[in-house]
């Protein structure tokens, strides 16, 4: 979809990804994504482009 958006809760929130990593320990899932910001490919032709997957705004709504 070209719009995405996320509820989460408050309490969910963390300060940064080594707080991620201490809750989550060594019982990964088997499957985890950890977005920073707009995809970049340079697939085509060599030339940057940012923000070519996904959606094109991302909206987080804080319960």
């Amino acid at each position: 979809p070209f719009t995405h958006w996320t509820l989460v809760e408050r309490d969910r929130i963390l300060p940064g990804l080594d707080e991620l990593f201490t809750r989550l320990g060594t019982d990964l899932p088997s499957a985890l994504a950890i977005v920073t910001g707009p995809s970049r490919s340079a697939d085509i032709e060599q030339r940057l482009a940012v923000g070519v997957h996904g959606p094109g705004d991302v909206h987080v709504l804080i319960l």
